[in-house]
């Protein structure tokens, strides 16, 4: 038995150097962030392993042998799932993520989407369905836009959610699920890797209109450049309005300025006859009227656009 206990020692010694080296860290060391302070962690296996040696040689007896390898094996192992555990997290199946699906593997990855936990979704991506649409309709693409939407104007959160839909985009998710969630952001580096994915920026959403009548009020000129750099139809229309006509209505001088710098077509008339030229001398002549300070991107627009008629009419 001595042979056999010797060997099962040097087993969990073995074990318990592994899980401590790999513990070496500065945070894992820190009482006040939830984690075992040092004495803990170290010195409390190490003591508790050497009182065992020393009663099971001062004992040597078959029971007292088997209860100090016991006694070793404990703090070994339960120190080694503690790293294999931090090193393949497993989300809780009860974060609000997990009721979209019905699959415990989904519900799992869909709570790791939530917690835009990159490791967690890593792990758990491959050889998942991640175009599976949950019970609201959503993928787990745009559960992850929805994340960093509802999260605000934090970096932190960006970052990381930018990096949770690369790797849901690197299993195989289709970009073009989440580019209606994604037009939405203030933030445009998601739409940016959708569309380079080859999300399709000319998408036509279930009630009927393209995408890029989505949120046209707030969308940044960026957002608007990425698709226009990616094939977006310029001449678009909705309910048989042109592009150019409701972002004029709407007041948007930089993105009508830029769609006109692109070649979209500013002669296009609405369904009541008229341009969006029109509409620019329109709110020219309001902030006249109201004595008011003409602003410099609707000057410079209304510049633009009557050179643009000038050019077409010349032709």
């Amino acid at each position: 038995m001595n042979s056999v206990f010797w060997l099962l020692v040097g087993l969990n010694v073995t074990v318990l150097v592994i899980a401590l080296a790999s513990s070496f860290r500065p945070a894992t060391w820190a009482v006040g962030d939830g984690r075992l302070g040092l004495s803990l962690l170290v010195l409390t296996p190490i003591v508790a392993s050497c009182l065992l040696i020393s009663l099971s040689m001062a004992n040597p007896s078959l029971p007292w042998q088997w209860i100090a390898i016991a006694g070793m094996a404990a703090p070994s192992f339960i120190l080694a799932g503690t790293r294999v555990r931090e090193r393949f997290p497993t989300p809780r199946a009860g974060h609000p993520g997990s009721a979209h699906f019905r699959t415990r593997k989904l519900q799992r990855l869909a709570s790791a989407v939530c917690q835009l936990d990159v490791q967690a979704v890593r792990h758990l991506g491959p050889d998942t369905d991640v175009n599976t649409v949950g019970r609201s309709g959503a993928t787990l693409l745009c559960l992850a836009i929805g994340e960093i939407a509802a999260a605000g104007h934090r970096p932190e959160v960006a970052a990381r959610g930018l990096m949770t839909v690369k790797a849901l985009l690197a299993f195989g998710a289709d970009p073009s699920a989440g580019l209606e969630a994604a037009i939405e952001l203030r933030d445009p580096s998601i739409l940016r890797e959708l569309v380079t994915s080859g999300g399709n920026p000319n998408l036509v959403l279930e009630n009927g209109q393209a995408l890029v009548f989505k949120s046209l009020g707030t969308m940044p000129l960026e957002s608007l450049r990425i698709l226009q750099i990616h094939g977006l139809n310029l001449n678009a229309c909705i309910f048989g309005e042109p592009l150019v006509v409701v972002v004029a209505r709407l007041r948007r001088w930089d993105l009508l300025a830029f769609l006109a710098q692109q070649g979209a077509d500013v002669e296009r008339i609405g369904r009541d006859g008229r341009r969006a030229v029109d509409e620019v001398n329109a709110q020219m002549t309001r902030e006249f009227k109201a004595t008011r300070t003409v602003s410099s991107a609707l000057l410079e627009v209304a510049a633009l656009l009557h050179m643009k008629s000038a050019t077409g009419s010349a032709r």
